[in-house]
């Protein structure tokens, strides 16, 4: 296999993870890479993207742009515009952008080969990243026992959040024993406890709904999205009644927790943002809103720790929605492609991933690799 452009990417977007690892500054880097992409697919290569990506990729791209439209008009009428606006923007921009300026040098042929040199680049950066700690696990490895409760751990590594990708990848596609056991050692010792419980979730599911009950997806995309819509909604007010202390007692009796630490330290920040917005933000406060709300009680940057949660505050209620049934109704087209997408709602309900270019770029990679192996859909691009 040639090395190409989207090979190149990769290998790009890896070597800049590694570097801000040394100098915290350099993770801007990774977004030059969007800008390069730009200049290659309007100068070099002006190929056309093929209609089966352009109408998963396209129809995201045009619903964040409405948003953001949108947000940034109500917020320059009615509320006050956050410094973290055009940020947050960019954040939710820049990976989508360059998946799609990748897609007219994406070759289905190749797919093999992205996917080996990703992973295989990956746990080089890993092992380089984490090597003085590897021995003080192997030493002591109860230091993971007492991780579960601490989610402290000289190992962790938010490349964890890509190697559950890679994991299920290899499983469901019967890759090597070799990559599997490889990965999944390297995914566990980078140990993020809410990829682990993520990868879990999809992965039971994926089993029982393809050899347990013979679920197909593409045909119950309006269940699944109202079950999505459902449990999204559930998780929220159960963290609203959580913040508001409704369930101290029950959560100390049946956890020996407090309701802080059930919520890994983060009752404050939630209950800073509630008092701010409330419970229901029906226009949404627009985007970087809650990280200036935070930073301004704080006097230091935080993050909500909660893509869901900040993405109800800061899109609104009606958009919120909107965005997940899009999200659903679309990746929704087979099993695979589903249990890609549960992985990442997880992923969302205690992390900031939705920000994350490296996790946003694969998880998009991932999505175009199981399209490509729906023969239906290449074939009407739909």
């Amino acid at each position: 296999m040639k090395i190409g452009v989207v090979q190149i990417f990769i290998f790009l977007l890896l070597t800049f993870i590694l570097l801000e690892n040394f100098y915290e500054p350099l993770r801007y880097l990774k977004y030059i890479l969007t800008f390069i992409l730009l200049f290659l697919y309007f100068f070099i290569k002006k190929a056309p993207i093929k209609s089966v990506y352009s109408s998963y990729l396209l129809t995201f791209f045009i619903f964040y742009l409405l948003i953001i439209f949108y947000l940034f008009i109500k917020v320059l009428i009615f509320d006050e515009y956050s410094n973290r606006f055009l940020a947050n923007t960019a954040l939710i921009l820049f990976p989508l952008i360059s998946i799609i300026m990748l897609v007219p040098f994406f070759k289905e042929e190749d797919i093999g080969g992205y996917v080996r040199i990703a992973f295989y680049f990956a746990a080089v950066v890993f092992v380089f990243l984490v090597s003085k700690n590897l021995f003080v696990i192997i030493l002591d490895f109860s230091k993971f026992k007492k991780a579960v409760f601490s989610s402290e751990i000289v190992t962790e590594n938010q490349l964890a959040f890509i190697f559950g990708l890679f994991l299920f990848y290899f499983i469901v596609e019967k890759k090597s024993k070799m990559h599997i056991i490889l990965c999944a050692i390297m995914f566990v010792v980078s140990f993020k406890r809410i990829a682990i419980v993520a990868f879990a979730v999809s992965f039971v599911l994926y089993y029982l709904s393809t050899s347990v009950f013979k679920f197909r997806a593409e045909k119950n995309k309006l269940l699944i999205t109202l079950l999505a819509l459902l449990i999204n909604f559930l998780f929220i007010q159960i963290v609203f009644v959580i913040v508001s202390g409704g369930l101290d007692i029950q959560i100390e009796k049946y956890t020996n927790l407090s309701a802080n630490q059930f919520l890994m330290g983060r009752q404050n920040f939630y209950k800073t943002v509630l008092d701010v917005t409330g419970n229901i933000s029906w226009g949404g406060v627009g985007l970087g809103s809650v990280d200036q709300i935070l930073f301004e009680k704080f006097k230091q940057p935080w993050n909500l720790h909660s893509d869901i949660l900040k993405n109800y505050f800061q899109f609104g209620v009606i958009i919120f929605f909107l965005w997940i049934a899009l999200l659903y109704l679309k990746t929704s087209f087979s099993n695979k492609s589903l249990s890609l997408l549960i992985y990442f709602n997880v992923l969302m309900l205690t992390d900031n991933i939705f920000i994350y270019f490296d996790f946003m770029f694969f998880f998009y990679l991932f999505v175009l690799i199981y399209l490509s192996q729906n023969p239906q859909l290449m074939k009407t691009g739909r």
